[in-house]
């Protein structure tokens, strides 16, 4: 294969090049043939160029040679998005595409929306709220109904928070679950993966890393409940937001990306309930 081709990353025709696939550990399985456009078309002409048909365009076959596992240079799990989705697609079968690639006037979007778009993100969970008088415990639900996939997914940089903060009447802050560092101060709302190198330091980037210290997420269709013990004093009303993060703060820091758009916190869900 031509080294140029190999450093220009996904293009359109790293996808339309592939011949054949022999696996899903990762690209290597994809075979290539750069003369050639290979796509779902079942009676390519194109007098452009070579056009062949190639069926699994339309199925999640071409995506899991890169989506399905991966390991990195320490044999230690850092993906398996193929896993999640397979369980998945036992009961719906819905393939990658149908979500990543809906069709537009006929046409299937190559836009390949994800979390770096809203409509996926705003349409993922359902959260419900409800409150016990006597106890005084909040109870969060979040449901899975958007993702083939757990939320999050892919690298375990990708991190999803819920922000819960309690108001007195005036709209001033009584209470919240955390201030700064979701990661160190409430698990309880968190859900990612987080990674740690050998002395047991993390999150670490997933290249880096030796071990899985901490692990939960949101797997398609489940409710995951969450609660909370509010304080005493005079609660006028909750708000709980579920946000998204490309990577925890510290890691950007320490990659130098000062980028907002992977800096700052995106809404999926909010909540809002008076007590």
């Amino acid at each position: 294969m031509e080294k140029t081709f190999n450093q220009e990353g996904i293009t359109c025709q790293f996808c339309h090049s592939t011949t054949h696939i022999n696996g899903y550990q990762s690209a290597k399985n994809m075979e290539m043939e750069l003369d050639t456009v290979y796509s779902d078309n079942p009676d390519p002409d194109n007098s452009a160029h070579p056009s062949v048909h190639r069926e699994f365009f339309t199925n999640s076959e071409l995506c899991l040679p890169c989506h399905a596992i991966m390991k990195n240079p320490k044999n230690l799990e850092v993906c398996a998005t193929g896993a999640e989705w397979k369980t998945y697609y036992q009961t719906t079968k819905k393939t990658c595409q149908d979500c990543h690639m809906p069709t537009f006037n006929g046409n299937k979007s190559h836009l390949f929306a994800g979390t770096h778009q809203n409509d996926l993100l705003n349409n993922s969970v359902e959260m419900n709220l409800s409150h016990s008088d006597s106890s005084r415990q909040l109870t969060i639900t979040l449901t899975n109904i958007g993702a083939g996939h757990a939320i999050p997914t892919g690298t375990p940089l990708r991190m999803v928070m819920l922000k819960v903060i309690a108001y007195d009447s005036s709209g001033n802050i009584l209470w919240e679950n955390w201030k700064e560092n979701p990661i160190k101060e409430d698990k309880n709302g968190l859900f990612m993966k987080i990674m740690a190198d050998a002395e047991g330091n993390g999150p670490v980037p997933p290249w880096r890393a030796t071990q899985t210290i901490f692990e939960r997420r949101l797997m398609p269709g489940e409710a995951t409940v969450v609660k909370y013990q509010l304080p005493d004093g005079e609660i006028y009303d909750v708000e709980a937001r579920l946000l998204y993060r490309f990577a925890p703060e510290i890691i950007l820091e320490r990659l130098g990306i000062t980028d907002p758009h992977f800096m700052e916190s995106r809404l999926i869900v909010q909540k809002g309930m008076k007590i």
